[in-house]
């Protein structure tokens, strides 16, 4: 018997609002259906899965139960909520016994509503093993002057698309600034631009990681169902290279951005 952690049935309001896929991203859905779905879904190593219903056009989404492969999980439902933007969060975790799902397994995912279902079919991902590795360029590297460098990552046989991000910093008269870039790829390279003068480039850190489900360039999510309409994404582990910039030699005097997969994937489907 596989067991999961009992889902927990949350209310929060949407001025607090902290949403995995964010409150505005591109992905548009019809309102004619009782609740819209936000959620993630990966392997570390049992299935983990973080969803946020709530209901459309402030009425309550009136979830009853939710169906992970062949689990069944009743949802202890909290009295409160929020009138004028009702939502609900379900955490669950898969902690013990024979794992439901393997990596790149299809995770089949069934929201059960008080008159329809809504349901979600998407390759699954491990945290660890499908994630890319940055083969080129190496980590440490210094970029000569006008040198904007393509990254290159190995091909995640899983992944369906590459949730990107980078940060590029200088240092003119001692005053630092930077940018953070958000982006996709399908592919397993990804080309690095940056107005930055090269003479007081310091930085450049690059984060990549893999991703299954709806990407930016969707209009629709992958929930479909008389109940609810919404996205469940599978994510992974990011790798990670630092390049140095001729306004700094030192490698170890910079600190990563600490920016976690669920950051990155968040901010890039929200990208316009």
């Amino acid at each position: 018997m596989r067991k999961l952690s009992p889902m927990t049935v949350g209310t929060v309001l949407l001025s607090i609002c902290v949403l995995f896929l964010g409150c505005d991203d591109d992905i548009v859905e019809s309102t004619n259906r009782p609740a819209y779905i936000d959620g993630f879904a990966y392997l570390s190593p049992g299935c983990v899965l973080y969803a946020e219903v709530r209901g459309q056009g402030g009425m309550d989404p009136g979830l009853d139960s939710v169906r992970m492969g062949d689990s069944l999980c009743y949802i202890d439902l909290f009295s409160y909520f929020s009138i004028a933007d009702p939502v609900y969060t379900v955490h669950v975790i898969e902690t013990e016994g024979d794992y439901m799902f393997a990596s790149g397994d299809n995770a089949v995912i069934t929201f059960y509503g008080e008159n329809g279902t809504g349901t979600a079919s998407l390759r699954i991902l491990d945290l660890d093993l499908d994630a890319p590795v940055i083969v080129s360029p190496e980590s440490g590297e210094i970029l000569s002057p006008g040198e904007h460098p393509t990254i290159v990552w190995n091909r995640v046989d899983n992944a369906e698309w590459y949730a990107v991000y980078y940060y590029w910093q200088i240092d003119s008269l001692g005053l630092a600034r930077g940018e953070h870039v958000f982006a996709y790829a399908f592919d397993t390279t990804y080309p690095i631009i940056g107005d930055y003068p090269d003479e007081y480039l310091n930085f450049i850190n690059v984060l990549v990681c893999s991703c299954t489900g709806p990407n930016p360039g969707q209009a629709v999510g992958n929930i479909d169902g008389d109940y609810a309409v919404g996205k469940i994404v599978s994510y992974t582990n990011v790798a990670v290279v630092q390049l140095m910039g001729e306004g700094n030699m030192n490698i170890n005097s910079q600190v990563r951005p600490n920016l976690s997969s669920q950051d990155i994937v968040r901010r890039v489907l929200e990208r316009p």
